[in-house]
């Protein structure tokens, strides 16, 4: 497997607000060893490790699945968050016959690859 760097950061003064609650709760079913955190909370995170005090608002969670390393995470991936209670949406523009977007209630977690067919592991349109 592939050796990839930790950081560790402090909290926030202010907690950890949503959607970070659903990071954690993510990670107790999917090993954060088979996905990357990127997007809008990445942005803050930079900025906590590097001591500013910065706050961008966002309200989804954007992951990379480590496809290049660990076989399956993109079916793994689907069945934690399934797990969890989220359900496959459909996708936004009907032309297109794939869909990586989960939701719960007002919570959305994208999952994102380096390859583009994986993500038809998701689900294929009918």
């Amino acid at each position: 497997m592939v050796e990839r760097l930790t950081i560790d950061v402090p909290g926030p003064r202010v907690g950890w607000l949503p959607p970070w609650p659903n990071v954690a709760e993510i990670e107790t079913v999917l090993p954060h060893e088979r996905w990357t955190l990127v997007g809008g909370l990445m942005t803050p995170l930079h900025c906590m490790f590097r001591g500013l005090d910065v706050v961008r608002a966002t309200n989804d969670v954007d992951i990379v699945l480590h496809v290049e390393t660990t076989r399956g995470v993109a079916a793994a991936a689907a069945s934690a968050l399934e797990s969890l209670g989220y359900e496959l949406a459909p996708p936004a523009d009907p032309r297109v016959e794939i869909a990586h977007r989960f939701r719960r209630d007002t919570a959305t977690v994208d999952l994102l690859s380096s390859a583009p067919d994986v993500v038809d592991v998701l689900v294929a349109a009918p």
